[in-house]
């Protein structure tokens, strides 16, 4: 029942958005912390008070209870999908995670994890020193045995051979190789100066060891050891996926908890009931109307309001083909999308306008005013226009289109607001909401032959951003548009190679200037989400719904009761 009411707000919400728009609207104007090597310990410390605790020191034991994956694929190789980067986040870990600072809402920079320190050999060569001493989860195969470079050479090759990294730092690497036991070798195809920055991506290169393929490809839960906080323990098709503590993870005294229980609930409304029974711990809250009923509710259960990942929603027209081979579509589409009257009216406020793929937490993003007038048009809500250049175009009637997302939250608000916005220029979409397996294998996994696409547009830092969504040697995990612009590869060659920061800023903003006179993506506003807890959970440190990596940052949670 509450799920009906929610949609039928939303629905409302857009009408009245529709209503108040006129033909066309004026735009407007930590240090990080100290993390110990692995070694004996008495009692264990937090690196530092944690903000939102109430005991002096943290406690061990307990299970944190939260919402999680449906445990649609374990292949951590291949698992594109949030769903399952969700579980491997608890089971394995990376080179380096986003920012372990404490505090809320912080995703960068990258803090080391198996990963010591880089030396360049050359332009286009690059050493890693890993960490010593770090061992695998003691179950078989892998049985505790050490990690080594050869660990780390395996996992970059792998993920080459199965396109299954999702940052340029793969695609630009060429190969990887142990000079010794604890020093890998990149070979990079061109070089890259950034790669030390984000040699993980955001989301995938958990480092493998090579004896857990050794039976063929991974198809189950418990055949998943890794290096990570958490082990696998037991998954229940559509009811929970179950996480042990590792005894043996390289950061000591960590994990506080005993485990971690992820309860599959798809329907937000139902998550958020869930929490105020006091049947879940904690729980990030996406859907704005959600948050903002939840912080006048429930006020004293708030961690923080984050502006969301480095990232937005854009609606991606599949270049090449008609009718979205036709700029002047691509722009009417663009002046079809009131931007700010999505963020105050339909997001309550809850939105961040965004105009290009760089996340505007980034100093490297352009505001509405740094676009030149000729570009600037394109941003701007104008549907009288935007029926202009459709009539141009030679759709003075519209035209019908499929639409794609994911049957969950917040793709299908987006969706659907996308979809009442462009019916007011004459293109009628129809919406076909997939399952999290068809989203993966249409979408992500290169399907994707006709109509637009509503998905997440970005992962990370500006460059995997720019490069990622444009580039035609992007895999079509990213370049979900299929566009192929040598102008524009050449421009983030350029950009990717360039090693003085002032010049690659400059650089970073004629990128932004043509993609969106070309009007390849159309951008979302990124709704600000909310993160709540039950005053037992403490040295929580919520990162801005990073919510495929919660493995990187629970493993320091505590339960006081």
């Amino acid at each position: 029942m509450l799920k009906g009411n929610k949609s039928a707000l939303w629905v409302g919400v857009m009408v009245l958005l529709l209503a108040a728009c006129g033909p066309a609207a004026t735009p407007s104007p930590a240090p990080e912390a100290t993390v110990p090597r692995a070694q004996a310990t008495a009692t264990p410390r937090p690196t530092a008070a944690p903000e939102t605790s109430g005991s002096a020191q943290p406690k061990y034991g307990g299970v944190l209870r939260t919402v999680g994956p449906t445990g649609s694929s374990w292949d951590p190789f291949i698992s594109r999908f949030q769903d399952p980067q969700i579980a491997m986040s608890f089971i394995h870990t990376k080179l380096s995670v986003m920012s372990l600072a404490e505090k809320q809402c912080t995703f960068w920079p990258n803090s080391p994890q198996l990963g010591e320190s880089w030396s360049w050999v050359n332009d286009s060569t690059l050493d890693l020193k890993v960490r010593p001493g770090v061992k695998f989860q003691n179950l078989p195969p892998m049985n505790g045995r050490e990690l080594t470079a050869a660990d780390v050479a395996y996992t970059v090759n792998e993920q080459w051979k199965k396109k299954a990294g999702i940052a340029p730092s793969v695609v630009l690497i060429d190969r990887a190789e142990a000079v010794d036991k604890y020093t890998a070798r990149f070979y990079l195809k061109q070089p890259f100066p950034l790669i030390t920055d984000k040699i993980d991506g955001v989301y995938f290169a958990w480092i493998i060891g090579p004896e857990m393929f050794a039976g063929g490809a991974v198809q189950k839960g418990e055949q998943n050891i890794g290096l990570g906080p958490f082990m696998f323990k037991s998954h229940t098709p559509g009811v929970k996926t179950e996480f042990k503590r590792n005894p043996d993870f390289f950061r000591t005294g960590l994990p506080y908890l005993d485990g971690v229980e992820m309860l599959v609930m798809d329907d937000v409304a139902l998550q958020v009931a869930a929490l105020r029974a006091g049947k879940l711990d904690w729980l990030y809250v996406l859907t704005p109307f959600l948050n903002v009923e939840l912080e006048s509710t429930m006020p004293k259960l708030k961690v923080a309001d984050c502006p969301g990942p480095p990232s937005g929603y854009a609606l991606y027209m599949l270049y090449g083909k008609p009718p979205f081979d036709d700029i002047r579509v691509r722009r009417a589409i663009s002046m079809a999308l009131d931007r700010k009257g999505v963020a105050e009216k339909v997001m309550q406020g809850k939105g961040i306008v965004l105009y290009s793929s760089v996340f505007t937490t980034y100093p490297e993003a352009l505001k509405l005013e740094d676009y030149p007038p000729e570009v600037r048009q394109w941003l701007e809500y104008n549907p009288q226009r935007a029926r202009q250049l459709m009539a141009e175009a030679g759709y003075p009637d519209g035209f019908r289109t499929a639409m794609y997302t994911q049957n969950i939250q917040p793709e299908r608000n987006h969706t659907e607001t996308a979809s009442a916005l462009l019916a007011d220029i004459g293109i009628r979409a129809d919406i076909k909401m997939l399952t999290a397996t068809e989203y993966n294998e249409q979408i992500y996994g290169g399907k994707f032959q006709e109509g637009i696409a509503v998905a997440r547009a970005g992962s990370g830092d500006v460059h995997t951003n720019l490069y990622d969504p444009y580039h035609s040697s992007a895999i079509p995990a990213r370049n979900r548009a299929r566009i192929v612009d040598p102008k524009l590869d050449k421009m983030l060659d350029e950009y990717t190679m360039e090693k003085d920061p002032n010049r690659r800023k400059e650089l970073a903003r004629q990128i932004q200037i043509y993609t969106v006179d070309q009007a390849y993506l159309v951008f979302f506003p990124r709704e600000i989400t909310g993160a709540y807890a039950m005053p037992w959970v403490k040295n929580l440190y919520y990162r801005g719904a990073d919510v495929r990596s919660q493995g990187d940052y629970l493993f320091r949670v505590w339960l006081d009761k």
